[in-house]
């Protein structure tokens, strides 16, 4: 599945390549995100985790070549519970996804 999006002169572009869950979830120690980028995207990728009181509690930025990479975040210090992990590319959100921590 190609995702597009338009840029400011109207013209289309890809944007993901395809959609992938992050694994495991539920999570213990860390989470690993898919996420990919295309050839016309310069590759700065920020994935975070989010708590129920919307606080960042975990973020990694870094700028990645064209192609599917997986990032992994660190949670061993985080509690319990629910938490929203986004991802984006170049600024486009590319993943939101409910994660739990047992």
């Amino acid at each position: 599945m190609e995702a597009q999006a338009a840029d400011e002169a109207g013209v289309s572009e890809a944007v993901v390549d395809e959609v992938l869950r992050p694994w495991p979830n539920p999570f213990t120690s860390f989470i690993n995100v898919p996420v990919t980028v295309a050839a016309n995207q310069d590759g700065k990728v920020t994935v975070t985790l989010v708590n129920l009181a919307g606080q960042i509690v975990a973020m990694q930025s870094l700028t990645l070549q064209p192609g599917a990479h997986t990032v992994t975040l660190a949670t061993d210090a985080l509690p319990q519970g629910f938490y929203l992990l986004n991802a984006s590319v170049d600024n486009y959100t590319v993943l939101t996804e409910k994660v739990i921590n047992r």
